[in-house]
């Protein structure tokens, strides 16, 4: 169960340092504000690993339970992995490979494919396609809560492994703590690993 959580946070922090596009361009969930739990599941690992997400203008923050936190400054591609009191590193990431839906901007077409109810919520779908300045192409299917103006319940994003599937739950649109959203003191940076972009 630990390793699967400590999984879910790591996609999740891969995809919130992950923004490819530098542009003032559009962003398909313009949401700057809120929290939730996020159900990630995610190719060839088990399915239904959960944690609680927050997100504060270009900070956003994924929960480990009682094992610590991933907080991510989308503005600097720079994460920091929080376990308990005695352990943080710190990641940077220059170069990006994964689209963080929440984040990633460009030139945005939409196709709707029709509504449905999503655990009590009405929703559209959409298929949203987002092309980065460099030309790069995201496509992604959407369930938008047309009770939640527009807020995504699910995302689902293709990869060369399966689609990776998101489940945001418990939303609140309110402002969070800005104390959660606290630089950690006394970080290391995490050494790149052979493969890694950096």
């Amino acid at each position: 169960m630990k390793k699967r959580v400590i999984g879910v946070v790591a996609v999740a922090g891969v995809l919130a340092l992950s923004s490819s596009a530098r542009s003032q361009d559009q962003s398909p969930f313009a949401f700057t504000q809120f929290s939730a739990t996020m159900v990630m599941n995610i190719p060839g690992q088990e399915a239904g690993a959960a944690a609680h997400i927050y997100r504060s203008g270009d900070k956003m923050r994924t929960d480990i339970g009682k094992q610590g936190y991933f907080l991510s400054d989308l503005s600097q591609h720079v994460g920091y992995m929080v376990m308990g009191s005695a352990m943080c590193m710190e990641v940077h990431q220059s170069d990006p490979s994964h689209p963080n839906p929440f984040e990633m901007t460009g030139k945005i077409q939409r196709s709707e494919l029709g509504t449905d109810t999503i655990d009590g919520h009405p929703v559209k779908i959409e298929q949203i396609t987002i092309e980065s300045d460099s030309g790069k192409t995201v496509t992604m299917k959407a369930w938008e809560a047309t009770d939640l103006h527009g807020f995504p319940v699910r995302v689902e994003v293709p990869g060369p492994k399966g689609t990776t599937r998101m489940d945001l739950k418990d939303i609140d649109l309110s402002t969070p703590s800005a104390s959660l959203f606290a630089t950690p003191t006394n970080c290391r940076e995490m050494p790149v690993m052979p493969g890694m972009p950096h």
